[in-house]
């Protein structure tokens, strides 16, 4: 009986052992980059314009980002980035700023209008002209990979 104890002791002992070094493995020493470049961004929603100004933000991996989101339009709106977690109503003629977080995944993430609207014609950016409803108000924060990693 004592060596079937034993035995289930050691072989928990492996497996956490398993675990914390995997866990070492993926996690240790790696952590996001910051360049300790700030952007204070502004996005403007103009009264009926179904489009953000701008509708394309380019940083890079590390920066911080402020947004601040200024609605001119008699609607609510908002911005939502699911890929950061972000979601945020900007009543009528109001502006909101956003908490600041870091630009940490490379890549192209799609921001929206997750408030529900009237649709319209498109006045500005990539969609000028097109008709759009409120989830079609749509941009692009394009996140650049960290210049030291590509050396």
């Amino acid at each position: 009986m004592k060596k079937y104890i034993a035995l289930i002791i050691v072989l928990l002992i492996g497996i956490a052992a398993g675990i914390v070094a995997s866990l070492s493995v993926l996690f240790g020493n790696v952590s996001p980059p910051n360049t300790g470049v700030i952007r204070d961004i502004s996005i403007i929603i103009q009264k009926n314009s179904w489009s953000f100004d701008p509708d394309v933000i380019r940083v890079s991996e590390g920066d911080m980002l402020r947004l601040r989101i200024i609605n001119g339009d008699v609607n609510d709106h908002g911005i939502a980035i699911d890929s950061y977690g972000i979601s945020e109503r900007v009543p009528a003629h109001s502006t909101s700023t956003l908490p600041s977080f870091l630009a940490i995944n490379p890549g192209s993430f799609l921001f929206y209008d997750p408030i529900p609207a009237p649709s319209g014609i498109a006045r500005s950016g990539t969609y000028k002209g097109e008709e759009r409803s409120y989830l079609d108000e749509l941009g692009v924060l394009q996140v650049d990979p960290y210049a030291e990693r590509r050396k």
